[in-house]
């Protein structure tokens, strides 16, 4: 996530405190400051650029309704992710459409570098088109696998942060992202990047 990468949560809790005020600067400010990294990650699960613009601005909404209910004011973008992952699930819910990942490497400018560091040894790096390849792969993840790994490196969650925007245990997003990595490299190794 661009904003956990400048380290500037502090700024986001006074924003938040501002905007519990119904100061209309704050909330834009907020959204200004929060709204590329939380599209990416709509758009890489729900595979439309409309219907995750969508969902982005009904995340918004239901935000500044309920920002009052927040309590942790550095909380936010977690908070955020919890409600952008519960509008993705009811639009899956209402649409039963299958996802095809279509994140371009302009969308995950930092995501790649830290995954490819991971799952590829120097010389993989050097002998392939990593970007082009490890998209492909990342394709084929199954979607929780591909949203827990996405929020790990992309997003900088920790772990526990993962597992509060899923609602569920860290032991299974730990499971995860093992299962995640796993399939990451079997791919990889099949396809002659060794």
């Amino acid at each position: 996530m661009v904003f956990a990468l400048n380290n500037d949560y502090e700024k986001l809790a006074f924003l938040v405190a501002n905007a519990k005020n119904k100061n209309q600067p704050a909330f834009r400010e907020l959204y200004e400051e929060t709204w590329r990294p939380l599209y990416y990650h709509i758009v890489s699960r729900v595979a439309n650029r409309e219907d995750a613009q969508d969902l982005l601005q009904d995340v918004y909404i239901s935000a500044f309704d309920n920002i009052n209910s927040l309590t942790e004011n550095i909380a936010f973008m977690k908070w955020l992710y919890q409600i952008a992952n519960n509008r993705v699930n009811n639009y899956f819910s209402r649409t039963k459409k299958k996802v095809d990942f279509i994140i371009d490497e302009d969308d995950m400018p930092y995501a790649l570098d830290e995954i490819e560091s991971d799952f590829l040894t120097e010389q993989q790096l050097i002998k392939s088109e990593t970007s082009e390849e490890l998209m492909s792969v990342i394709k084929k993840l199954p979607d929780k696998q591909k949203s827990s790994l996405l929020l790990f490196y992309y997003d900088n969650f920790n772990i526990a942060e993962i597992s509060d925007i899923f609602e569920c245990s860290e032991n299974v997003i730990k499971k995860r992202l093992f299962d995640a990595r796993a399939t990451l490299r079997r791919l990889l190794e099949a396809t002659n990047i060794k």
